[in-house]
């Protein structure tokens, strides 16, 4: 019996020695909360040309990657005008992400959509747009898309 201390200090120790969060801090502001707005359209880029009236790309599923990994680690699918808002909870994602180097991302060719290449990738950068405090959630950062790409 005299084992029995040592095994209830070990699991107290590795508790001690793990970070309590894992929030990041934009601005001054502890982010809680990251929200990445855009719009997909049924165009050759995916974006809003000047001049035209092409319609939003309806049901397409739009993914978060980041630091140059091309695993999606959130998502979103676009509504019935092509908009999307993908949400992400930092404190549950910070220590596999840094928002700052992630990119949005759409797996060509889009189902509903003859104008976009039958292969290849859309990659639109975010912009960050502001920094709000929510009393109950607390700091989030809310983002919107830069200009879609194309990448094979």
């Amino acid at each position: 019996m005299a084992a029995f201390p040592s095994i209830l200090v070990l699991p107290l120790l590795l508790v001690a020695t793990v970070p309590l969060s894992h929030a990041v801090d934009l601005d001054g502001i502890q982010i809680a909360q990251v929200q990445i707005a855009g719009s997909l359209f049924c165009s050759a880029s995916g974006n809003l040309e000047p001049g035209s009236n092409f319609t939003g790309a309806v049901g397409v599923n739009v993914g978060l990657i980041c630091d140059g990994n091309q695993n999606i680690v959130a998502g979103a699918t676009t509504n019935t005008s092509g908009g999307f808002l993908i949400i992400v909870n930092v404190p549950v994602s910070a220590s596999i992400i840094n928002i700052t180097n992630c990119t949005v991302e759409v797996s060509l060719p889009l189902v509903n959509c003859t104008l976009t290449p039958i292969v290849g990738r859309l990659l639109a950068d975010i912009n960050l747009l502001e920094v709000i405090t929510v009393p109950v959630l607390g700091g989030v950062a809310m983002f919107v898309i830069g200009l879609f790409r194309y990448v094979l």
